[in-house]
């Protein structure tokens, strides 16, 4: 099965993980260690089912302000950023409020949620 995914370019197939395996994720940047990924074969690109098919927007109760957009890769210059939940940096999946300067890590997103001005 085919998936298209907003954040690479070429189609991504569905994999069920062998026992043993391990792949990095693409999105969270942790281990896939079970269940099924998407992956792209010819880039090494990998996602989680949950990174896979994470919702675009979200309405975090740390920014009740906007809403968080899932962004791909960081827009800042550095090519990184900096999680205001974790306050560690991060360069893949994040999401964002542009407006505010806000990031969180996809992980961080879904955690119990921390105020954010």
């Amino acid at each position: 099965m085919e998936y298209k995914h907003f954040s690479h370019h070429h189609n991504l197939n569905l994999y069920q993980v062998q026992q043993g395996q391990t792949f990095h994720c693409s999105g969270c940047e942790t281990s896939c260690t079970s269940d099924s990924i998407y992956a792209c074969w010819q880039c090494n690109f990998f996602l989680h089912d949950h990174c896979g098919n994470a919702n675009r927007f979200i309405k975090h109760p740390s920014h009740p302000s906007h809403p968080l957009i899932l962004l791909p890769s960081p827009t800042y210059c550095s090519g990184t950023f900096l999680c205001n939940t974790c306050e560690a940096t991060g360069k893949s999946f994040s999401y964002c409020c542009a407006t505010c300067e806000v990031d969180l890590h996809f992980h961080c997103a879904f955690l119990p949620p921390k105020v954010i001005h």
